[in-house]
């Protein structure tokens, strides 16, 4: 009786963060140099600080993949253990210019680094009102300020990438 009580005690008492796994979970923010467009932009440094039907979007977007964390939110940053009790992408800054959202996030895994999503804006349905929809071509890696600043001038990524 007193084994299966103290036995019942550990399987309720939560698990010990260690430093592994705060490591994996809250990795050092990943650096990203402001970038400076050479249109007006506004910076968004969080997604509770976006638009309602922007983050909507990206949420949507990054459903399939786990979902997206906050800029200081949890996250998974390997991709050779399976947690899916969190996303694997942390959201870095947003930027809005030229009627384009700029996303920037970063994925973990072996190559952790950071990623480009653009989304513009599109009829919606009724052919009368507009959103934002993550537009094909606009994933870039590598130099976040320089992948966004291609895609403003009209480059797009490949799609096998």
């Amino acid at each position: 009786m007193l084994l299966t009580v103290l036995l019942l005690s550990l399987a309720q008492t939560p698990p010990v963060k260690t430093e592994a796994w705060k490591e994996r979970h809250f990795p050092r923010p990943f650096e990203a140099p402001a970038c400076v467009f050479t249109k007006p932009s506004k910076e968004v440094a969080s997604l509770n600080d976006l638009p309602v039907q922007v983050r909507w979007e990206v949420m949507r977007f990054f459903t399939a993949g786990g979902g997206i964390a906050d800029v200081d939110g949890e996250y998974n940053s390997t991709d050779f253990i399976d947690d899916s009790s969190v996303p694997r992408r942390r959201f870095i800054r947003a930027y809005l210019t030229e009627d384009v959202w700029l996303i920037w996030y970063e994925r973990g895994g072996i190559v952790r680094g950071g990623n480009t999503l653009a989304l513009t804006r599109q009829r919606d349905g009724d052919g009368v009102a507009t959103i934002f929809r993550a537009t094909p071509g606009s994933g870039f890696s590598g130099d976040l300020c320089a992948g966004s600043k291609a895609f403003l001038s009209g480059a797009r990524a490949s799609p096998n990438m």
